[in-house]
């Protein structure tokens, strides 16, 4: 398995880093998990022949495993909004619209140009028909696996290893909720852009050439475009240099610095956007953010390994410190941190770099910073969609340190068994990878079918998690929109009881109710709808409106005028207020 040291030739390493190379320095291992030089990578060592026919075994296996999606609805969440219900999309303004109106006020407040313009394309064509919008999700995802493959292999990362990240993401069937929900085209589009650039980057620094370094530049801002998250792209950046040149350069700042600059003033950005449109209640305590931070890295390096019992929506672990799962794993984090510290020598620089996109990537979802999705739960299978591949490289070092492992010292090299065999071996961890890539597409296969449409997808998050007030309501509008108001009654109350002080819950009860004639029922929601209002300092005059014309519908007029002058004295000039209060005055007459 050992091979002599290789020289970089025009590989854009920096002269200090060659001047520390000798000729007598001692061989080392391959990049593998074990051993290995840290001043440098390997060249690449895989033909292009290769790339491309694994490349090819990437894109078709992603193909197949999410060829099923074609022929599912929207889930309504978020994606019906984002397309259909997105003015930007379906508008006059077009794409000047879209890539010009920074600022305007809209339903989609978040500034992501890439993904409404790949929206609006798809929306000439294909209209509200989710059928086109899964074909695309599935080819982006497929190209992205294909990035992913093609941006390890540059680092010289042996065939075997690279093709496991590669393959793996394609097939893993935690990335479901990116590419089979049609509102995370934020994650693989920014992926297509995010590997690229870092692909460019390091092809600079191989070959030189400014053009590659401006592609590496251009590819990170349309990734920006497409989902704010890709800012972890410019410390990876960071640490790829670390990589390539075997120490902290001030020539890697520098290079990287554009990337940084880019990354800040889009993250200010989404930060204003995030702040006015700010639904996550109350944040968490910053001495427990670490504890959820913990419990949630663990979280994911557990769904990647063992990807069974996945839900669109996980319920939400307790808010407090007194919570096990939060001692347990921040114990599990700590131990696992001394023994990678202890074996540090052991471990490859290509390993050290592959652990630190996982962490990096993953960083700004683990609730250390605020952000929306924390009203739900703290984790979700989408969010690990950029660190995978870290996580994924791991595992397909350990399979390429497995299948190059020589013969231990002191056996007979001259009558190998078999198992000593390299060719053997090497056909093996193969196979090996062949299998979990068949288990795991086949796992994919199966999770796609929660995303059929937005009973399966909302049933199923319930039956995982009794707790999803979003499943609850969103299940209780999908039997709304169809009419059928029992069924959607008790999924609306489920809301209502799960979050008692959220206004349009008890809205929404009380409109089913009405449909259903069970007036009590109505006129109780509705006062809760209007005491939530007062609770909140929410001036709420359309729900009073609302409530005060069924109370005139139902003939109470005392009531009903007791409504109107409520609303009056809020808002003295509001016309419908005022037209109301006449028509329940001239009742009383």
């Amino acid at each position: 398995m050992d091979s002599p040291r290789s020289s970089w030739k025009n590989a854009g390493v920096s002269k200090k880093s060659e001047k520390r190379r000798s000729p007598e320095a001692p061989k080392r291992a391959r990049n593998t998990l074990r051993g290995g030089d840290p001043i440098s990578l390997p060249p690449i060592r895989t033909t292009a022949f290769r790339q491309f026919s694994v490349s090819l075994l990437i894109a078709a296996a992603a193909v197949i495993c999410y060829w099923n999606t074609r022929e599912y609805e929207f889930v309504r969440w978020d994606d019906t909004g984002y397309v259909i219900g997105n003015p930007l999309v379906t508008g006059d303004g077009g794409l000047k619209s879209i890539w010009l109106d920074v600022f305007r006020d809209k339903p989609v407040k978040l500034y992501y140009p890439l993904v409404w313009t790949s929206y609006w394309i798809e929306y000439q064509f294909f209209r509200d028909s989710p059928a086109g919008y899964h074909i695309v999700q599935m080819v982006l995802h497929a190209l992205a696996s294909v990035a992913v493959f093609l941006a390890i292999v540059s680092l010289g990362a042996p065939l075997l290893a690279a093709a496991t990240a590669g393959l793996l993401f394609a097939v893993h069937p935690i990335n479901v909720a990116s590419v089979a929900w049609i509102a995370e085209r934020k994650n693989t589009l920014s992926a297509i852009f995010f590997w690229g650039s870092l692909l460019a980057y390091v092809q600079f620094r191989r070959s030189g050439g400014i053009w590659r370094y401006i592609a590496a530049i251009l590819a990170f801002q349309f990734s920006l475009f497409a989902k704010t998250a890709c800012v972890v792209l410019a410390p990876i950046l960071l640490v790829t240099d670390r990589l390539l040149d075997g120490k902290w350069t001030a020539r890697a700042i520098a290079r990287t610095a554009p990337f940084f600059g880019l990354a800040l003033t889009m993250g200010l950005l989404t930060a204003s956007a995030e702040s006015q449109n700010r639904k996550s209640g109350e944040p968490l305590e910053w001495l427990l953010r670490p504890f959820v931070a913990a419990a949630s890295l663990v979280h994911y390096i557990v769904k990647t390994i063992v990807p069974l019992d996945l839900v669109p929506v996980y319920q939400r672990w307790p808010a407090s410190l007194s919570e096990p799962r939060y001692w347990i794993t921040s114990a599990g984090v700590a131990v696992a941190c001394g023994l990678v510290w202890k074996f540090r020598r052991r471990l490859a620089p290509l390993a050290w770099w592959s652990i630190a996109v996982f962490l990096l990537a993953l960083g700004p979802a683990l609730g250390l910073i605020q952000f929306n999705f924390l009203q739900f739960s703290f984790v979700s299978d989408h969010f690990v969609y950029f660190g995978l591949p870290g996580l994924l490289l791991i595992a397909g070092l350990l399979l390429e340190y497995a299948a190059g492992t020589t013969a231990s010292p002191g056996t007979d090299s001259s009558h190998p068994t078999w198992l000593q065999s390299p060719g053997i071996r090497r056909r093996a961890a193969w196979m090996m990878l062949f299998t979990i890539a068949a288990i795991l597409g086949w796992l994919t296969i199966r999770q796609n079918r929660i995303w059929k449409d937005p009973e399966s997808f909302w049933t199923y998050t319930l039956d995982h998690n009794p707790d999803c007030v979003a499943g609850a309501f969103n299940l209780g509008n999908h039997y709304y929109q169809k009419n059928d108001y029992e069924a959607a009654m008790p999924r609306y109350a489920q809301a209502a009881k799960i979050d008692p002080e959220m206004i349009i819950y008890q809205r929404a009860c009380a409109r089913c109710s009405r449909q259903l004639g069970r007036v009590d029922e109505a006129i109780t929601y509705y006062a809760r709808t209007i005491e939530n209002h007062t609770k909140k300092n929410s001036r709420g005059i359309n729900d009073r409106i609302e409530f005060a014309n069924y109370l005139l519908a139902l003939n109470r007029v005392a009531d009903a005028q007791r409504e109107f002058e409520a609303v009056l004295r809020i808002q003295p000039n509001n016309q419908a207020a005022a037209q109301g209060l006449d028509q329940a005055r001239s009742r009383q007459r």
